[in-house]
């Protein structure tokens, strides 16, 4: 811009300027991004928890408003509770394999039904504690992910539950010999562990847990402390043993065409939130196992031991079930091998 004298006329120049930084700073952020980077996107993500107060559904909605706030609110993740939307816990891989839900908290025990080696993470006593069981996702994980790949979908995060524990209407006696003592169960290796004992496994849903409990259909019942807080039943039972049967692995899985379909910034954010919720998990999974043993005790409820020989007894009934398991397949023959050598077993 010159004047009339052929100078520039610095005062319309600044101005200029100052209309295209501004432009500048409003356009650059978008410069050379993928349209579709703008994309709106609504997926579900199916919990298996019937509260939000659990700590794993808490922690998915973290995971769920960290995706919205990295991506300005484009990619919106609804939480969905079991069964609100009509499907079980057995029905996810199914519903997640047809795109019917994008993503869902997978347990092991449930993909045992196309997957018979993720029974490997339900073995009585093969892995104690969440240190273990790590180590046996870190040896397996990369077959583990290709044998989803073939159905249709993926993990992107692994965890763990708190240990299965028991709770009981009233204490046990004889640790060695349960003498038909009615014990809930939602996992046919723990039922082959509690016959091996004399008692008898008896399979309730969550929600039967209760009144299964009031009306004497069962004596006790296994699942983590945190189960026994979210379905009340400190309310029915009050003696709590610490049985710390496997909690099984828990895979946060998504479905691999609705995932390739995303964006490549949206598909980097979806990845590093979903190892910063399997990292938090990990890192609390101590505290909350001490937090809700905790609440059981102040509810009123008895924390009893399983003494030194009746705790023997069941570590010693379990190798025989690791036999057999491995035998029904040639996959559970080597996930158990990789198991034992990643243990030191």
């Amino acid at each position: 811009m010159k004047t009339q004298k052929g100078r520039f006329d610095m005062k319309k120049l600044l101005s200029s300027s100052v209309i295209v930084v501004t432009m500048m700073v409003f356009i650059m952020p978008f410069a050379g991004q993928n349209p579709k980077a703008q994309t709106k996107v609504n997926w579900i993500l199916q919990s298996t928890e019937a509260t939000h107060e659990d700590f794993s559904t808490k922690a998915m909605g973290k995971f769920a408003k960290k995706m919205a706030e990295r991506t300005g609110g484009n990619f919106k993740i609804r939480v969905a509770l079991v069964k609100e939307l009509g499907i079980d816990r057995k029905e996810y891989p199914s519903a997640l394999r047809k795109g019917e839900i994008e993503m869902a908290y997978l347990l092991s025990s449930v993909l045992q039904g196309f997957m018979p080696a993720q029974g490997i993470y339900s073995l009585p006593y093969l892995t104690v504690g969440q240190d273990d069981i790590m180590k046996v996702n870190a040896a397996l994980k990369d077959a583990e992910a290709e044998s989803m790949k073939k159905v249709g979908f993926q993990p992107i995060a692994f965890w763990t539950w708190l240990p299965q524990d028991l709770i009981v209407t009233r204490p046990i006696d004889d640790w060695t010999n349960l003498n038909g003592f009615k014990i809930r169960i939602w996992r046919n290796l723990d039922g082959e562990l509690i016959k091996a004992k004399k008692g008898k496994p008896i399979h309730l849903a969550g929600t039967e847990c209760y009144p299964g409990l009031q009306r004497g259909v069962v004596d006790g019942v296994i699942t983590g402390a945190h189960g026994m807080l979210d379905r009340s039943l400190d309310e029915v039972a009050k003696y709590y043993y610490p049985l710390n049967l496997p909690s099984g692995g828990a895979y946060l899985g998504v479905n691999s065409a609705k995932f390739n379909a995303l964006p490549a910034n949206y598909k980097k954010v979806l990845l590093e939130e979903a190892k910063v919720l399997e990292q938090g998990l990990k890192n609390n999974w101590e505290t909350t196992l001490n937090e809700k043993i905790g609440a059981l005790w102040k509810k009123g409820v008895t924390l009893l031991k399983i003494n030194a020989t009746g705790r023997a007894s069941w570590q010693n009934a379990a190798g025989p079930i690791w036999d057999k398991w491995a035998k029904e397949d040639s996959r559970n023959q080597e996930a158990l091998r990789t198991a034992k050598k990643a243990l030191g077993i």
